[in-house]
């Protein structure tokens, strides 16, 4: 399933409010290692093994909450390192940054059976390709400047190369976040949320009066789940998100939140099951209600959990939050 940092950077509160358990605990929390002098590494995604991945200043991957360095991917020189996503066989993708922005570009990578390779060697000034999502047939979803022109959502596989999704409106700029087993994609053009398929690229609509909308993920049934926005098209100084979910019709549907105007959803599972963030909680989201993850964890963990950010199909979460008053990622197993 597809990783969604945007969402997780856009959710994140330095200020989270301390969990609180309301009954048995419903999940079992496992801190994922933070690599030897790193402030924090945060995990992308997660798939049906159970094995994380993420990064930071270098790729990374847990098994059972141990960290391994996955390295810079060949690009030694680069400043970050993050691994995306991850499919059932085990194969990574990510991004990373060649030096300082704007002046250096990004470089997209994928990683199997222990080797790393360059999906695309296209860097510009402050841009480059950077991939989102992976399916099980190893087709890659991301962005590119291809002709050094406005980022694409583009689709990548080892047979066909890179291909360019089309746009939405005139600006043409977009990205692909997230692709299912279907080889399905969804993503944002034109500030407006996507699906391609069949060879299609087709808007999905925004919640009534908001603005914009990006699709962040889709699972096997064809329903994906993102966000609609207010004040980003227009670039005003603080941006209002909501969560929601596009069924295999395109019809919208407002997921709520936690309290507050804002609301993210990163991911979903082919059970249904979406999760995401809200109010600097997060939160999963099933048989059409928000309920907050800090509530379905042991009252005495330590952890406040802030975002997550993927979910297997065996309800497997990952996310962002603070244990003990520092940074650090999560691993949440469902409890028999």
């Amino acid at each position: 399933m597809a990783r969604v940092y945007l969402v997780a950077m856009l959710l994140y509160a330095v200020t989270a409010s301390a969990a609180m358990c309301a009954g048995a605990a419903r999940y079992r929390i496992t801190e994922l290692e933070t690599p030897a002098g790193a402030v924090y590494c945060y995990p992308e995604a997660i798939n049906n093994a159970g094995v994380v991945v993420g990064g930071n200043y270098s790729a990374a991957l847990w098994r059972n909450g141990r960290y391994t360095d996955l390295g810079k991917m060949g690009h030694q020189t680069c400043l970050t390192c993050y691994a995306t996503a991850i499919n059932d066989e085990g194969t990574v993708v990510g991004w990373g940054s060649l030096g300082p922005y704007p002046e250096s570009g990004f470089y997209a990578f994928v990683w199997k059976n222990g080797r790393a390779r360059d999906i695309d060697t296209v860097h510009w000034y402050g841009g480059g390709t950077m991939v989102y999502g992976i399916n099980n047939k190893g087709e890659v979803v991301g962005s590119s400047p291809l002709e050094g022109g406005p980022n694409r959502p583009i689709i990548w596989d080892e047979k066909n190369g890179m291909r360019d999704l089309g746009s939405l409106g005139n600006e043409g700029e977009g990205t692909a976040y997230g692709i299912n087993n279907k080889s399905q994609v969804v993503g944002e053009s034109s500030y407006r949320a996507f699906i391609w398929q069949n060879g299609k690229i087709t808007e999905l609509p925004t919640l009534p009066g908001w603005e914009s909308g990006i699709a962040y993920a889709i699972n096997d049934n064809g329903v994906a789940v993102g966000v609609s926005e207010k004040g980003r098209k227009f670039a005003e100084p603080k941006t209002t998100l909501r969560a929601c979910l596009w069924d295999q019709k395109g019809k919208v549907t407002d997921l709520g939140t936690l309290g507050g105007p804002s609301s993210g959803a990163s991911d979903i599972n082919n059970k249904g099951q979406v999760v995401g963030g809200s109010g600097g909680m997060a939160f999963i989201w099933q048989d059409g209600k928000m309920t907050d993850l800090n509530k379905l964890i042991p009252p005495d963990s330590g952890w406040s959990l802030v975002t997550a950010t993927d979910i297997n199909d065996a309800g497997q979460i990952v996310g962002v939050g603070k244990y003990k008053g520092r940074d650090g990622g999560f691993l949440l197993t469902p409890i028999p």
